[in-house]
Formats: C-alpha cells, structure tokens, sequence
C-alpha cells in the first residue's frame, strides 16, 4: 500500500514537472512572437514642422521718378522749342533750350530731352547730347508755361577741335519718340555736348 502511495505521488510530481515544462515553453513562444510582431510594425513617422526660409523678403527699394505716366506727360504735339540767350562761363556755354506748353490742358515733363545738332542737309552733327548730372523732378505746365534745359557745349579755344556750326537743332521732348526740329547755331567742341534735366521757367 505505501508502495503503491509512492508510486502514485510520483507519477504526479512528474506530470507537475511536465505541465510546468509545457507551459514555460508556451510562454517563451508567446514572448517571442510578441516580439517578432512588435518589430515587425513600422516606426510611426515623426511629426514634422514647418520648415522657415531663412532668405528673407527683399527689402522694398525705392527709386527717383525719372518719367511721367503717359496719361499726364506733355505730348511733342503740345509742345513747342526755341533757344534762349546763351551764358558763358569757364570755357563753357550754357544755352537754355524751353519747351512751352502750346495745348489746351495741363501736363507734365519729367527728367532729360534727346538733343542733338544738325548739318544743312539735316544729318546729325557729332553725337547726341549726353546727360549731365542734375536733379530729376517733375514740372507741371499748365497751358502757355515753360520749363527749360541747359544745353553745354565748351568754346572753340582750338579750332581745330570742333566740329561743323549746326543750322538747326533736334528735340526729343522727355519720353518722346516724335521730335521737334528748330533753327540753332551751335557747336561741339571737344567732343562736349550735354543737357541737363528740364527744370521750371523758360530760362535758368
């Protein structure tokens, strides 16, 4: 009988033992799953932010009115020129060349005339005037006003370094593509010819 009772608290331990055993084993197999499909899952994608330009904006900038808007610019057809007494001064001569308004509204003119001198046969003498440095404003004409430009040209100290007289005189009035034409006696010497920006007035 006690044989039988040992025999029998054997056979229990060892299906203990077993039972023990299989469920450790499930265990590992479950653990390792459980980190084979954790692994197995993609990462999840940081939140990104904004990205900023560190360029910047450019600064507004600004520059001098040089022209007038074509809706209140003086037309070539409401304009008309002459020549006014000429200054000298240090070699050079200063003549005022006006531009009158001649319509019948008011309008403006803004920065440099084209001017250029003439032969006879109405070819150009030289080059055109270049532009000399001189503040750029806008002058409002009304009917029968002038503003004026000083065209420079230098004496003939050396004859031999001027050109030809003009006999006449071509005006682009500012932003103008149609020109005036008047009689004008002048000449380039030492390859100076040069006009100012229009200002008020019909001389300076």
């Amino acid at each position: 009988m006690e044989r039988q009772t040992l025999s029998q608290t054997g056979t229990v331990v060892s299906g203990l033992l077993v039972a023990a055993l299989v469920c450790l084993g499930l265990s590992a197999c479950s653990s390792d799953k459980t980190a084979t499909t954790s692994s197995s899952e993609p990462a999840s994608p940081s939140p990104t932010s904004p990205s900023t330009s560190t360029g910047g904006s450019a600064p507004a900038s600004s520059t001098p009115v040089t022209s007038s808007p074509a809706s209140t610019r003086c037309h070539t057809s409401e304009l008309s020129a002459a020549l006014q007494p000429a200054q000298g001064g240090a070699g050079s001569i200063f003549t005022p060349l006006s531009l009158t308004n001649t319509g019948t509204r008011t309008c403006v003119v803004t920065g440099y005339p084209g001017v250029s001198l003439l032969d006879a046969s109405g070819a150009i003498l030289g080059v055109p005037a270049t532009r000399d440095p001189g503040t750029v404003v806008s002058i409002t004409l009304a009917p029968k006003a002038a503003a004026h430009t000083i065209v420079d040209t230098q004496n003939a100290i050396d004859p031999t370094q001027c050109g030809p007289m003009s006999t006449s005189v071509l005006i682009y009035p500012p932003d103008e593509t149609d020109s005036i034409t008047i009689a004008g006696a002048l000449q380039i010497c030492g390859g100076v010819l040069g006009v100012l920006p229009m200002a008020a007035g019909a001389t300076g």
